[in-house]
């Protein structure tokens, strides 16, 4: 029995359930993960192909080993595509998580300041509050608290006069401050 026989008596009893048949198939077909893995750039993505791995195995269409003579060419191709279509549906996925993280526009971060890294990690953790005030209140936020510029400095920036920068400063500490720490604002 030739090597790529075996691989499909393998898959075909991983099928149907044999876990020690399926460790061998994932073994087997752990170079294409791991190259697959390698282009997606995050811990988890060598485990969430093998997952992925595992649920096409139980899902091979039976129609694929019909022909004995073809058949390993047939899963070996069929396991390749959805492997490759689910690591291009994990980097969609990846690339949406990141820019949800890094929603605030990049040029708002000041690299030249000494604090940039704790500034621009404080940013990276209030994105999600920041989407609750509106997008005046924001750009105040960011202008104020993340490039150091004064009152005066913003009015001209936003083109508002500095009492109006000062009331949507305001309002927009008001409403973090809410948000954050929901038991203060019931007290």
């Amino acid at each position: 029995m030739s090597k790529e026989q075996r691989l499909v008596k393998q898959i075909l009893a991983a099928k149907s359930g044999s876990k020690r048949a399926l460790s061998g198939v994932i073994s087997c077909l752990d170079p294409l993960v791991l190259s697959l893995s390698r282009r997606l750039h995050y811990s988890e993505a060598r485990a969430d192909l093998v997952l992925s791995l595992v649920k096409i195995v139980y899902h091979l269409p039976d129609k694929l080993f019909e022909d004995k003579n073809e058949s390993y060419q047939r899963v070996l191709a069929y396991i390749k595509a959805a492997l490759v279509n689910e690591e291009i549906r994990l980097a969609k996925i990846q690339q949406l998580r990141i820019t949800r993280t890094i929603k605030l526009d990049q040029d708002l971060i000041d690299p030249s300041s000494l604090d940039w890294v704790t500034r621009s990690d404080l940013r990276l953790t209030l994105t999600p509050e920041l989407e609750c005030l509106t997008q005046q209140q924001r750009e105040v936020i960011t202008y104020r608290y993340f490039k150091d510029l004064s009152d005066q400095e913003i009015s001209s920036t936003l083109g508002l006069s500095r009492q109006a920068v000062y009331q949507l400063r305001r309002r927009a500490l008001a409403a973090l401050r809410k948000r954050l720490n929901p038991t203060e604002s019931k007290g």
